[in-house]
């Protein structure tokens, strides 16, 4: 394990839905198929969407710190598959995650979003969260990546 991650708690949460639904699993990737447990009328589902929810502090490698250096968690690699946007998939599971990091003691929860994903930045504001600050362009240049806003929301 990296030194670094000891201290932290990581979970992956995956949304799922039965692989039957096609106005969800339509165009999806044949991988995105989950195998059916084996009880007799267990269904195969697909996953539609996912996040990591990353709980502790210092979270490694972050460049933008919040004001709350404790109690915090932040999501990562947010994630929902085309044929499951604007549906409810990823409010349903940042709305979970906040769920799980509360019931780990967790009063503060911290995403980032690229500047240019207006789409991303909407579905945040509408599950609660406001930005705290925002990158530099500067920094953003000599990091190799968009720009990025630091968004807040009290759990």
């Amino acid at each position: 394990m990296d030194e670094a991650w000891r201290h932290m708690h990581n979970v992956c949460v995956i949304g799922t839905a039965p692989s039957g639904d096609d106005r969800l699993a339509a165009g999806l990737d044949p991988s995105c198929k989950l195998p059916a447990d084996e009880t007799p009328s267990s269904v195969p589902r697909v996953a539609l969407a996912s996040l990591d929810v990353n709980i502790g502090w210092p979270l490694p490698a972050e460049e933008l710190s919040g004001q709350h250096k404790q109690e915090c968690a932040f999501l990562s690699n947010v994630c929902c598959a085309p044929g499951a946007r604007r549906m409810g998939a990823a409010r349903s599971l940042i709305d979970f995650a906040a769920h799980h990091a509360a019931a780990r003691g967790v009063r503060h929860l911290y995403v980032h979003v690229a500047v240019g994903n207006p789409s991303a930045a909407a579905l945040y504001m509408d599950a609660g969260f406001s930005v705290e600050t925002e990158e530099s362009t500067g920094e953003a240049h000599l990091l190799g990546r968009p720009r990025r806003l630091l968004l807040y929301r009290a759990i």
